[in-house]
């Protein structure tokens, strides 16, 4: 099963379930060949980020793939310093649109790292703007 939490799935593979904080009415522990969270972060709250990241984690079957992510406080701030990303494009990245839920948590992409390093999963992919997706392989 492929899971997409969030709105836009890339392809009609995925079971698009929302942004939902929870799998357990969705999927079994050990079910999700990928589970696709690649905007989730900056919906849930900064505190509660460790315990949803391990929660999706136990959810992927061997081989299965999470990529998850969120906005990167480090690189949007100085995005906005140096001036290389807009005022409205600023505005759009923290606090979302009118079609998205209220975004409730920032992080970085070092500490979602630093948390998937404590699970089995291997790290397969990082890729960091504002916005930033991290890929991860459980063996």
């Amino acid at each position: 099963m492929k899971i997409l939490l969030g709105s836009v799935a890339p392809d009609d593979s995925y079971k698009v379930v929302g942004y939902r904080k929870n799998l357990d009415d969705i999927c079994e522990d050990g079910e999700c060949s990928e589970i696709n969270a690649v905007e989730m972060l900056d919906f849930i709250e900064y505190p509660n980020h460790r315990d949803f990241i391990l929660h999706l984690v136990k959810k992927l079957r061997h081989d299965g793939v999470l990529y998850i992510g969120g906005t990167d406080i480090v690189n949007f701030s100085l995005g906005v310093f140096n001036k290389s990303i807009p005022l409205d494009k600023a505005n759009e990245i923290m606090f979302g649109t009118a079609n998205t839920p209220v975004k409730v948590g920032v992080t970085c992409l070092e500490e979602v790292r630093k948390i998937l390093l404590t699970t089995e999963l291997r790290i397969t992919k990082q890729i960091c703007e504002p916005n930033f997706i991290i890929g991860a392989r459980r063996p």
